[in-house]
């Protein structure tokens, strides 16, 4: 709440739950954009109001898809299907797990195959599968959060994207294409030891909550030497294309700081 409330950042959270799952969350942080659907719904920071990130003509593709993950719903014991307003979810964590993997691999190739004339996608992840639009992912979804910022396309100050998921490879790919050229203070983190377009990895969900505490501790200090006239500000150093761990931003930050 803390890096949110200050007038400096911007502070985006993106998931795949839908609007009315995260204006409930985050109710009581109004100062927080949201993005619902990978993107699909976003609503900018002190605002109530959702915007669809691009229009969508045909959605006929969901009957289609809805039908043929019924079925393997229906034969996975332990399965179901979440249904959203551009996407469908067919959720197998609590399934048998060699028969929910099976299934999940047949269900792509045959998803796959039927939609192939839709502009749609297919993606995986732990203990999910997922068909959504080829378009509204979580890169695109940055994409415009960016253009938004910064009309004039010059690289912001600084960039800190975290995500544990697969769907949050968009992003990583994104910002490393877009930004990677720029001299911006860009870090990309997966969550978790695992092959990614990140940077930087975090082992655990709470050195997250760490590191985002350190940051919102630097620019409170930060400002508040700017605020006794100092003259020395925070440079984060640019990441080397390796993984690392939250003990490496807290040098940088310290770094920074001297």
């Amino acid at each position: 709440a803390a890096l949110a409330l200050d007038p400096r950042n911007h502070v985006y959270i993106m998931s795949g739950r839908t609007k009315d799952v995260l204006a409930k969350t985050f109710a009581g942080i109004p100062a927080i954009g949201l993005a619902a659907e990978h993107g699909f719904y976003y609503r900018s920071p002190n605002s109530t109001d959702w915007t669809n990130l691009d229009e969508v003509s045909d959605l006929s593709w969901r009957e289609v898809a809805l039908e043929i993950m019924t079925g393997y719903a229906e034969r996975t014991d332990g399965s179901y299907i979440e249904e959203k307003s551009a996407g469908l979810v067919w959720h197998y964590l609590d399934a048998d797990p060699e028969f929910g993997n099976w299934q999940a691999k047949e269900m792509r190739d045959h998803l796959e195959t039927v939609l192939n004339m839709f502009d749609v996608q297919v993606v995986t992840g732990h203990g999910w599968l997922q068909v959504r639009l080829q378009n509204m992912n979580k890169g695109a979804m940055t994409q415009k959060i960016l253009k938004e910022l910064i009309p004039d396309g010059s690289a912001p100050g600084f960039v800190l994207c975290v995500g544990d998921d697969r769907t949050d490879e968009d992003m990583f790919t994104f910002l490393a294409r877009e930004l990677g050229r720029h001299h911006s203070a860009l870090f990309t983190c997966t969550v978790g030891v695992k092959p990614s377009n990140a940077n930087y990895y975090l082992r655990t969900s709470d050195e997250v909550v760490d590191l985002l505490g350190l940051v919102s501790m630097t620019a409170g200090r930060q400002s508040s030497s700017a605020a006794a006239g100092a003259t020395t500000s925070t440079s984060l150093a640019r990441p080397s294309p390796r993984s690392t761990t939250v003990s490496d931003f807290r040098e940088l930050a310290r770094s920074g700081l001297q």
